[in-house]
């Protein structure tokens, strides 16, 4: 609770944060620790559980339905997976305890770390149940949180995120409040929570559907009817560009949204 406050307080332009010590802590982790020698990923089933079951908080908060899920991602030897569920849900948590440490805040009569709890809770069983669908939608709310902050606009949950992920009320409580305030210390938060690396890594179905769009994109012949600025843009390179390339044959040039000349160098 001292923490969140501190860090809200850094956040909020205080002089006095209370952050004067230098953190440096290496702590273990699940993937890390060798389990008689074996990584976690190495060990049976029954040694598995047991790891979890002893060494977690959020495994025996899980419901019924979610250690099945659980439990069978183990059993077909895909633990790995369940080590990018936890780094999603790693990475929600981090980000919120840098930009919006409000949004964890316990309520009358809660223990220290309530929301936490149920935050982790959230985004293990969401993962437990449809990692893809997980990643996309936060990558979802992310994208639209980012625009509106600098277009300095609110923003709200979908229906879709409301049922999935509730919790997010809270930071767009938080975010919303700030709306209209021109500062480093908003930009920041907006910026630290919306970072896509703490999002997690795609699937096989992610990829999959990915490269489904993409062909079904490619494929499909379509007008094309640039307007008068793309025109004018294309003028300018092939005057500026191709006309004075000198005659070298070996010069090649891109032209698209992110266009680049090369000029390569050959023996």
């Amino acid at each position: 609770m001292n923490l969140l406050s501190c860090l809200s307080g850094g956040l909020n332009g205080d002089e006095d944060s209370g952050l004067d010590e230098a953190w440096d802590y290496v702590y273990d982790t699940l993937w890390e620790h060798r389990w008689n020698g074996k990584h976690f990923q190495n060990c049976d089933l029954k040694t598995q559980i047991w790891i979890l079951s002893t060494r977690t908080f959020w495994y025996k908060r899980l419901k019924k339905h979610n250690k099945n899920l659980l439990h069978e991602i183990l059993k077909n030897g895909r633990s790995l997976e369940l080590k990018e569920i936890l780094h999603v849900a790693d990475g929600i948590l981090t980000c919120m305890l840098i930009s919006y440490p409000e949004a964890l805040k316990p309520g009358m009569n809660q223990h220290a770390y309530a929301n936490s709890d149920r935050i982790m809770n959230s985004l293990i069983s969401n993962g437990l149940q449809d990692y893809a669908g997980q990643v996309n939608r936060l990558k979802s709310f992310r994208k639209r949180m980012r625009k509106a902050a600098f277009e300095q606009s609110k923003i709200r949950l979908t229906q879709e995120e409301q049922r999935s992920h509730a919790w997010l009320e809270s930071v767009v409580t938080e975010f919303n409040q700030r709306v209209g305030i021109n500062s480093k210390a908003n930009m920041f938060r907006a910026c630290v929570f919306t970072q896509s690396r703490a999002t997690g890594l795609g699937n096989n179905k992610m990829a999959a559907t990915a490269v489904d769009k993409f062909l079904a994109e490619v494929t499909v012949k379509k007008e094309f009817n640039p307007d008068d600025t793309l025109l004018e843009a294309i003028e300018w390179v092939l005057d500026e560009v191709v006309s004075n390339m000198g005659g070298n044959p070996q010069f090649r040039i891109s032209m698209s949204t992110s266009a680049c000349t090369e000029n390569p160098k050959k023996e």
